[in-house]
């Protein structure tokens, strides 16, 4: 029997046509806005939680190395294993680098999107909302998803990695949305246990990506209520104990996941207060909202500048920020029997706000917090831009000016979520931007600092100290931060040990994380204090064991204070913590030096070579080795090497022993001046 016979039939399949024509349309549109962010730098907390976490960095598919992976950062008790299993997935396929990883993060926004289309469409297709909203579904389901998915808002969820936490959240609380109606609506028991069961499948991997998913209880109750039971009295009155169960349940997650005498604590860190965090965020989601319905680049940033609300008058804006989202949310229960629709969109974004807008002791405003709360506030919107064509059809006119304005909206979200992305791309450009739209906060100074200081910018002190004299920081001990990146500058580029000790002696207190500390061995070793370094050293690697730079700069004190044995364990211990790094690999073979082994002094230094063949001084080194071993034939291979990389850079040997003299203290090898007269000679 033909299918397409049966009525029922024919609708199945012009509607998964319509589904597949608008996900691939909207995939199309996505493709082209994003395809100038699968090379975007990493940047913020990327490093801490991805770069420099070792317990993602999966190099084996063992279970160990999996259950090492869901630990977090701190290898502690993570809330949120799955995007951490898959940062250690992409790190198994692609180590660090980037493209592999906003694959997975455009993947998972491209998934997210045809979701979101699904639910909105089923939605207004449900047999409470079909005569109002029927007509009109696809249409209003494909432009309230487009202008969602677009929005340059949520740029820094989609390109900024390591908010895969947040877009594998939404994602599976949008399925956990879809699955429950498609469960509640099926007419086959079959149907209904397969449904649910998604749903329960989709909610338990939305909780263990976010802690805030905690609320999907919630909004699937209330989603029941309006759109598939019907506001009704007795429907309200009977659904009060099944809300109060809900209301258990969440209660019982957030004690779970949170714990509450941490909570007062964590303000402790902080510099503004509970109240004030609570007065602030009243006006920051009226500025959320104002982004999505305006969101122009130049209002668009990374790191906001927000003022702290005093009291209720200070600012002014404090107190109208209160009462509009107390008279929107009022309005919504107000309303909700005759305009269900919008007070359930209205309630959704505010109700999904909640966890990450009240009392937890977080930083003020993010961008990308947005991305679920917003998901369903254009649907409205969509409807009624859709509505008001529809009514002017017999003006074209007015019709054609209607659908080139919301053309041109939609042009110009793209255009600058486009523009977001290439701000992206590294480092200068992401700081830079935030510096031009939020001079006065003290990050980004810091962070330009850091970037000239790398470039040996005399500049860097300049914007280092510009940091210090705002004092506008995110948390308290960020000033350490500064005082460290002047320590660095003084000791690396300044060449001024003892200002360097001086920078590093200023940071102190709960942000002190064990750079200054390293910093103050690597400058007492410049002074020549061998005693001294090692005793800051082992204090840097007590404080932060898991560093492996600090076990290099131990590796190297060691070798100083003639300590072969102890020197190997550190560089051996340096290297397992970053494999990708070969700079330990000098340790060891120096160290074999030092304990006569020629033969494992050979195959590590040139082991080092081979991984960074173009480090001239490692070059210099193993030259030097040859020389002191008699091994004429691979000195004269090594020399020509040495010869033709500072022809290619234009550097003379009198500048390559000029820069040995400079930092002898921090090379691992000293060559000798025999090998600089082979260099002139050739």
């Amino acid at each position: 029997m033909n299918p397409n016979s049966h009525p029922d039939s024919v609708s199945m399949h012009r509607k998964s046509g319509s589904v597949i024509t608008a996900s691939i349309i909207l995939f199309l549109i996505l493709l082209l806005i994003y395809s100038n962010s699968f090379r975007s730098d990493w940047h913020f907390d990327d490093y801490y939680n991805i770069v420099n976490n070792i317990h993602v960095h999966m190099k084996a598919l063992t279970w160990s190395s999996l259950e090492q992976a869901t630990l977090g950062p701190d290898g502690g008790r993570n809330m949120r294993p799955l995007p951490y299993l898959t940062f250690a997935f992409n790190y198994y396929f692609g180590n660090d680098n980037v493209f592999g990883y906003h694959l997975v993060n455009f993947s998972i926004h491209v998934l997210t999107t045809v979701f979101l289309y699904l639910f909105i469409y089923t939605m207004l297709n449900l047999p409470l909302l079909r005569e109002r909203f029927g007509l009109r579904s696809r249409e209003t389901a494909f432009l309230a998803t487009l202008l969602w998915t677009i929005s340059p808002v949520h740029v820094t969820a989609v390109s900024y990695v390591v908010q895969r936490i947040a877009l594998m959240s939404a994602l599976f609380y949008i399925m956990a949305m879809f699955f429950y109606v498609k469960g509640r609506t099926a007419e086959s028991g079959i149907g209904k246990t397969a449904f649910f069961m998604l749903c329960m499948m989709s909610a338990l991997l939305a909780l263990v990506s976010k802690q805030n998913a905690a609320i999907l209880p919630v909004s699937i109750f209330l989603f029941d209520l309006f759109f598939l039971q019907g506001l009704t009295s007795d429907n309200i009155r009977k659904n009060l104990y099944i809300f109060g169960i809900i209301c258990l349940i969440v209660i019982a997650l957030g004690a779970y996941y949170t714990n509450f005498s941490s909570i007062l604590n964590g303000y402790s860190q902080r510099p503004f207060t509970l109240t004030e965090r609570l007065l602030t965020e009243s006006r920051i989601i009226v500025y959320y909202i104002s982004l999505l319905l305006y969101p122009a680049d130049y209002r668009l940033t990374f790191l906001h500048d927000v003022e702290l609300s005093r009291s209720l008058f200070n600012p002014w804006s404090t107190l109208p920020a209160i009462l509009f989202i107390c008279m929107s949310v009022g309005w919504s229960l107000y309303a909700v029997r005759r305009h269900t629709l919008i007070s359930y969109c209205i309630l959704f974004f505010f109700l999904n706000h909640s966890i990450e807008s009240s009392v937890l002791p977080l930083e003020l405003i993010f961008e990308h917090r947005n991305y679920l709360p917003s998901m369903l506030l254009f649907v409205p919107v969509s409807y009624g831009i859709l509505m008001a064509i529809d009514y002017f059809r017999n003006r074209k006119s007015l019709v054609f000016l209607l659908a080139a304005g919301m053309a041109f909206v939609i042009v110009m979200e793209g255009h600058t979520t486009f523009a977001r992305n290439n701000i992206m791309q590294n480092e200068e450009s992401f700081w830079l931007d935030i510096l031009e739209k939020s001079p006065n906060l003290s990050r980004p100074h810091g962070e330009i600092g850091k970037l000239l200081k790398q470039r040996g910018s005399p500049l860097a002190v300049d914007e280092l100290n510009k940091a210090l004299e705002l004092g506008n920081y995110a948390i308290k001990g960020q000033e350490n931060i500064y005082y460290s990146n002047l320590g660095n500058y003084y000791l690396m580029v300044a060449d001024d040990p003892d200002m360097a000790l001086y920078y590093y002696g200023k940071a102190k207190g709960p942000g002190v994380h064990g750079e200054e500390l390293d910093g103050m061995a690597l400058a007492l070793l410049k002074k020549g204090d061998l005693e001294g370094a090692f005793e800051n050293s082992w204090k840097a690697n007590h404080v932060n064991p898991r560093n492996s730079s600090f076990h290099f700069n131990m590796g190297l004190i060691l070798l100083k204070l003639n300590k072969p044995d102890d020197a190997m364990n550190e560089g051996f211990l340096s290297l397992s913590l970053k494999e990708s790094d070969p700079k330990p690999l000098q340790i060891i073979g120096e160290a074999y030096f030092q304990k006569g082994d020629r033969s494992g002094a050979m195959e590590y230094w040139e082991l080092y070579t081979r991984r960074n063949p173009e480090n001239v001084f490692g070059l210099l080194a193993l030259a030097d080795l040859y020389l002191q071993y008699g091994e004429e034939e691979k000195l004269k291979q090594t020399i020509l090497r040495i010869d033709n990389l500072c022809a290619a850079s234009d550097v003379s040997v009198d500048e390559l022993i000029a820069e040995v003299d400079k930092n002898a203290a921090f090379h691992v090898r000293i060559p000798t001046r025999d090998v600089f007269e082979l260099l002139k000679i050739r």
